[in-house]
């Protein structure tokens, strides 16, 4: 009878505490971690090759027509300016890039389509010329400035002009300054002319000639 008694009083606390175990709640499961992408790589940075450095008053711009020309504003009849490309030994650039820029306001010239500037490419005498060009409506002195480039060279200079409403003076060309010795010699024929005079007047004698009026036709007699 004891040991019946034992064996139920063992089974009634061994219940309890396997329903105690059964209430207690399990670890939550984790979801799955997400899959990062991964990280970009990022590219070496590509070196620029170096250029050449540019030289600048390398080429030379001779003007060869265009400078001090005078434009009829009225006629629209303007003097395209003609250049010529040189290296630093004089030797002509065949092929290089020649701009012509105008003025943006005031008295200046424009090119077909109303365009400011235009680019040219030289011959093989480094000789370029500025077709098309035409003076605009306003009257006054203007700079056209021009550039050259060939590779890493280049060069610049400016061409004056002038628009004028006077037909007349459109048509004259450029003034031109003579030489130092030239007011010399003018002075030299100056004398000689007046010296000349002299001398013819004079007749190589001191007394000036007599004249004689008679009554009756009219005689004139040197003594």
């Amino acid at each position: 009878m004891k040991q019946l008694i034992a064996i139920i009083l063992t089974v009634q606390l061994s219940v309890p505490a396997f329903a105690f175990e059964q209430s207690q709640p399990g670890p939550i499961p984790q979801p799955p971690a997400a899959s990062q992408p991964p990280a970009p790589q990022t590219a070496a940075p590509q070196t620029a090759a170096p250029q050449a450095p540019v030289i600048m008053g390398s080429l030379k711009i001779q003007v060869l027509e265009g400078e001090g020309a005078v434009n009829n504003i009225q006629t629209r009849q303007g003097t395209p300016p003609v250049v010529e490309v040189l290296d630093a030994n004089d030797r002509p650039v065949e092929g290089a890039s020649v701009v012509f820029r105008m003025p943006p306001t005031g008295a200046g010239a424009v090119f077909p389509g109303g365009e400011l500037s235009k680019s040219f490419t030289a011959n093989a005498e480094g000789q370029v010329i500025a077709s098309g060009l035409l003076p605009n409506r306003t009257a006054g002195r203007f700079r056209i400035h021009v550039t050259a480039s060939s590779g890493n060279r280049l060069g610049e200079t400016d061409i004056v002009q002038t628009n004028s409403s006077d037909t007349f003076a459109a048509r004259q060309e450029p003034k031109r300054k003579l030489p130092k010795w030239w007011k010399w010699v003018a002075i030299g024929v100056g004398a000689a002319a007046v010296g000349g005079i002299i001398a013819a007047t004079r007749g190589g004698s001191s007394s000036s000639p007599g004249i004689t009026v008679t009554p009756g036709p009219v005689t004139i007699s040197g003594h």
